[in-house]
């Protein structure tokens, strides 16, 4: 321990007599250092962090699966899961939520807020516990329960001063009174404020309906593999039971976790590799710059060598000075970290999901010193092994001249050909994104954004119960919005573009009726007269909905150039006859004929593929007094800036009803920029990383160079002497710099091959090998290379030979 503290004595008093040195390193080393703490910490709260669940390994996502469909899984049938409850061994409990959202209808502060709708099992399944109160009991989880309600920690505080005796006591919601029976941790869910009773109704649930998300506990000691076993057997079973529904369907099963970071997980790792990447080209760099002092060192090692020290004491004291820096850089690169890590976070903020958790902990700070001690020890090995390799009588007659400094020479050189390789393949990363983020602006989104507002209004069965209500007051609202100066016109959709809705299958007049299983599907959007022309989406045939278009007239239905082109390829759908939904064979379809078609819009993202689409008059619609009729997203397209008119737009509707809220008040140029947060996040990280790589390669291959020269200062002045002109001695330098670029390039590119077959997946539009980016950045590292080494190479030529030989 002794010899160690004095080690770490002599480092300091070391590295203090050469400040330039130790702050240079010290900064190179804080970047690299940094940024890998920055992301790590989002890495660390994103998918390492256990949730805040009881074993919550053991908390599984049931999800149903089917071919016709994208991503891992989808919601369940409500029957289904009946089923699974009831045959299932594989789990404890088996239970059941809905996404929901409801009214807070105060008069004075009327709000819409996010919740879910639960079985009674729900939280005993997560093993979380109220921090105030009790959950649901099965009596109020059932139709015609009492309606009871648990609020989150975060809107108690916010709404209700966390006033304890909130708990009993009935608070408005969706126009019904609602007795708080529990209060909710806000660690649990930070987005959602509000859980209510499900209250499944199996007697008239529709098995080809799938709205429900099932959660479950795996039994103990049974692995997720033999549950996911049992699971298919009985997905088997139910599609020979139910061949109508259930043929085409599979259950597969997902760990909690794992499923809500499917959609970042990916990008997260391959970006928490990138910024490995940069903290390799920081620690080459630290250790090109211990390698060129290990030489002027050589004096000093060789004589500790001659009075008695061993080589390995010698090692060990070169490598607890690279420690010391790296741990000073890791010090500073916490700093970086705490500034950068909320600055991540705000790039996608609804695309990273626990987003409130991630900060600086304990792991993180472990995780800084883990790396700092690492990457102390991976730059300073080789120079310390270096320092003491050579003779020591020959490096007490002369330092720097022997072959010691000529394999030094040669390691820098190597050690710039990997920073060069590793900074190409990062640059061509960023280049690939910033051309896939390119093109994924460039894609139309099928109406014009411009000047174009949004918001939401949610209607309560309480307050308008029937269809004629609710008619009423989307005429009055529409026709108020519209009256409004500086409006140009108003409308309204059930799910206005780029937001997920409801997928119903259809059958065509005149081909066999399909069964639920083999029927295609299409989005469903209900929309309000004035809808397309407000959108400005082009009308391809036929005509689209008027205020003719009312509830005794015949039904109608607009599908997209997609779904015209599909289901009745070679023809003229207008005047043709589909289903909204499938009838079974044994019951008359209810008809609906087609008016128009329109341009296809991009209803769930910019990167996806456009589908079917098929729009219903609000007059006509089925759902109407549903859920899905009762939520109408009004779009106003204005002949000023929009903010203008924001105030008289929410006057309209507390005008009507005081206590209605307005929530989701957006630009549509706002949603369209949220539906590419994520591509933006990974493609301004990946940019920063490589900006960070090329700073740091373009420093180190300059202080190579430089030092190269400053090594070879008398051979330049004796070639100089002998006849060398300065334009020679320029292409020598040169030569050696271009040497070392042309060889990082080459496996700069080799490497490209490989890892971006890993951003493929990123990628939108552009091919993993891109030739364009490819010859791009080979030419932007070339010319970067090419400048880097002149500088010294100038240097060269403007040398005096006889000041330099004056001392020989």
């Amino acid at each position: 321990m002794e010899s160690f503290i004095q080690d770490v004595r002599y480092g300091l008093r070391t590295l203090a007599k050469k400040p330039g040195f130790t702050v240079v390193a010290a900064i190179t080393m804080a970047l690299g250092i940094g940024v890998n703490t920055a992301l790590f910490s989002v890495v660390n709260s994103v998918l390492l962090k256990s949730l805040p669940f009881k074993d919550p390994d053991r908390v599984i996502l049931v999800l149903e699966t089917n071919a016709k469909l994208p991503g891992p899984g989808t919601s369940a049938s409500t029957l289904n899961y009946r089923d699974w409850k009831e045959q299932s061994r594989s789990f404890e409990v088996l239970s059941a939520r809905q996404p929901s959202t409801a009214n807070l209808t105060t008069p004075e502060q009327p709000e819409r807020i996010q919740g879910e709708k639960a079985t009674w099992e729900y939280f005993n399944t997560l093993g979380i516990a109220p921090i105030a109160g009790r959950t649901f009991t099965p009596e109020e989880d059932r139709p015609g329960g009492e309606p009871v309600i648990l609020l989150s920690k975060g809107l108690w505080q916010r709404r209700f001063g966390g006033d304890p005796k909130i708990l009993g006591q009935a608070i408005p919601i969706n126009g019904l009174a609602a007795t708080v029976i529990g209060i909710m941790p806000n660690d649990y869910r930070p987005n959602l404020e509000f859980w209510m009773p499900l209250g499944i109704s199996y007697e008239n649930a529709d098995r080809g309906l799938h709205n429900i998300q099932v959660v479950g506990r795996l039994a103990a000691n049974l692995s997720l593999e033999s549950a996911q076993t049992e699971m298919k057997g009985i997905a088997a079973r139910l599609a020979s039971q139910y061949p109508d529904f259930n043929t085409g369907w599979d259950v597969v099963l997902f760990p909690y976790q794992n499923l809500i970071t499917f959609n970042i997980r990916w990008a997260l790792l391959t970006l928490l590799a990138a910024v490995g990447c940069v903290l390799l080209i920081a620690c080459i760099n630290v250790g090109n710059l211990l390698l060129a002092r290990a030489v002027s060192r050589e004096r000093e090692i060789a004589i500790r060598l001659a009075i008695g020290a061993t080589r390995g004491r010698l090692v060990r004291q070169v490598l607890t000075e690279s420690v010391i820096v790296s741990l000073i850089g890791g010090a500073l690169g916490v700093l970086i970290a705490l500034w950068s890590t909320q600055a991540l976070v705000s790039l996608n903020p609804q695309g990273i999901p626990r987003s409130a958790e991630i900060g600086i902990d304990g792991r993180v700070l472990l995780f800084a010193l883990a790396v700092s001690i690492g990457s102390g020890i991976l730059f300073g090995l080789v120079p310390a092994s270096q320092s003491t390799r050579r003779n020591v009588n020959e490096a007490l007659k002369e330092c720097g001249k022997s072959s010691s400094g000529q394999y030094a020479h040669r390691l820098r050189g190597g050690l710039v050909i990997v920073q060069i390789a590793f900074a190409f393949m990062l640059v061509v990363c960023a280049g690939l994104l910033i051309k896939s983020f390119n093109q994924l602006q460039r894609v139309s989104t099928g109406f014009n954004q411009q000047r174009l507002l949004t918001m939401q209004v949610s209607l309560t069965p309480a307050q308008y119960p029937q269809a004629t209500d609710i008619l009423g007051f989307y005429r009055a609202a529409s026709k108020g919005l519209a009256a409004i100066p500086g409006v140009a016109s108003a409308s309204g959709i059930s799910q206005v573009p780029l937001t997920p809705g409801p997928q119903f299958i259809f059958s065509v007049e005149g081909r066999p009726l399909p069964t639920p299983a083999e029927a295609p599907i299409a989005s469903y959007r209900i929309v309000m007269p004035n809808y397309f022309e407000t959108m400005n989406i082009p009308l391809i045939k036929g005509r689209t909905f008027t205020d003719g278009d009312h509830e005794t007239a015949l039904p109608v239905v607009v599908v997209n150039q997609h779904m015209a082109e599909r289901m009745w390829p070679g023809e003229d759908p207008v005047g043709k006859r589909m289903t909204v939904g499938v009838s079974l064979p044994a019951e008359l379809p209810d008809w609906v004929t087609v008016v128009g078609v329109v341009g296809s819009v991009k209803d769930v993202s910019l990167a996806g593929e456009t589908g079917m689409q098929m729009y219903q008059p609000v007059t006509q619609t089925p759902f109407l007094t549903q859920g899905l009729g009762r939520t109408m997203n009004f779009v106003i397209r204005t002949r000023i800036e929009p903010q203008g008119v924001i105030a008289s737009l929410r006057s309209v509707i507390t005008s009507l009803n005081p206590a209605l809220p307005v929530s989701n008040q957006k630009m549509m140029e706002t949603i369209i920029d949220e539906s590419v947060a994520a591509s933006r996040f990974n493609t301004s990280l990946f940019g920063l990383f490589a900006a960070i790589a090329m700073s740091l390669t373009i420093v180190g291959v300059f202080g190579v160079m430089n030092y190269a020269v400053t090594q070879r200062t008398k051979e330049i002045g004796i070639r100089m002497t002998l006849g060398a002109r300065p334009q020679q001695v320029l292409r020598l330098v040169l030569k050696e710099g271009l040497l070392l670029s042309s060889i990082g390039l080459i496996l700069g590119l080799g490497g490209s091959f490989l890892v971006t077959r890993w951003l493929s997946t990123l990628l939108f539009g552009v091919s993993a090998l891109d030739p364009i980016v490819l010859a791009g950045v080979a030419f932007l590292i070339s010319i970067v290379a090419l400048v880097t080494c002149y500088i010294p190479a100038r240097k060269a030529t403007a040398l005096d030979p006889i000041a330099v030989l004056r001392p020989e």
